[in-house]
Order: C-alpha cells, then structure tokens, then sequence
C-alpha cells in the first residue's frame, strides 16, 4: 500500500485484438452456421404462415389497429399545436402590451399606466416579453415538425407498414 506518496502505477498490458486457436474459430462458426439454419427455418415458417388466409388476416388486423393508433396520434399531436398557437398569440399579445407600457414611460406617460421605476426595468421587461415570444415560438414550431415527421410515416405504403 501507498502511504505518504503518490500511488503506484501498475504497469499494464492491453490487446487490442482477441486471438482464438484454431478449434475455438471452427466450434464458433459451426456454431454461427447452426444458428444462421435456425434463424432461416424460423423466417421461413414466419413467411408460410403469413401467406396463409389466416396470416393475411392477422397483418390486415395489425396494419388497421396501427392506422389508428395513428391517426390518435396525430390528433392529439394537432391539440397540442393548437394550444401552443394559442400561447404564441397571448405572448405576442402580452409583449404588445408590454412595448405599450415601455412606449408610455418613455413619453413621460402617468406611473399608473406603465409602472416602471426606471429605463433598465423597463427594459428588461420588454426584453423578457419578447423572450417568452421565441420561446412559445419554438415550441410551435418543435410540435409542428413532429406532426410532419408522423404524417410522412402515413403516406408509406400499406406494405411497407407492416
């Protein structure tokens, strides 16, 4: 143990590389060739029972089920625009207000009307307001896209769906 001083370095070796013997790398690939069989028997009962009456069934019944999965989706994703237009428009409402409150108390308006102490609060508030502005206006446009990008998933062709 190191007391008092730094601490020991223990000089280390790493392998970049794995290296196998040569019966390792044969049992790996039959191994590899064993399951690379098994996977395509798999595939291939999958594929059978697919083009069968029942199997096209099944995908006709998942591909509806995803539709309006979908479509619910995309519906609430169009509430959520909606809300957040309507929040741009009361920060765009609110930041008008605020430059009229500035524009006041830089004419010498009454302190009733615009309530501020001085050029910097003044200031500060307008800034704020537009501030909020972007930031309601970024959400917009974030939901926005995100219905685009749900939307293009729609126009994929019923076979590309399943």
């Amino acid at each position: 143990k190191c007391k008092g001083h730094r601490q020991c370095i223990i000089p280390s070796v790493v392998i970049v590389r794995t290296i196998y013997s040569a019966a390792e790398a044969q049992r790996r690939a039959t191994e590899d060739g064993l399951i690379h069989t098994a996977w395509t028997k798999v595939w291939d009962t999958i594929d059978t029972q697919l083009e069968t009456r029942l199997g096209k069934f099944m995908q006709a019944q998942e591909m509806y089920r995803r539709q309006a999965d979908q479509g619910k989706y995309i519906k609430s994703l169009k509430a959520i625009i909606q809300e957040k237009s309507r929040s741009v428009k009361t920060a765009l409402e609110f930041c008008q207000a605020a430059e009229n409150r500035m524009h006041s108390f830089e004419v010498g308006g009454a302190y009733a009307f615009h309530r501020f102490r001085s050029v910097d609060e003044a200031t500060l508030f307008v800034r704020e307001a537009q501030d909020n502005v972007e930031l309601a206006r970024k959400e917009l446009k974030k939901s926005e896209k995100d219905l685009a990008h749900v939307k293009g998933f729609v126009k994929v062709s019923k076979k590309l769906q399943l």
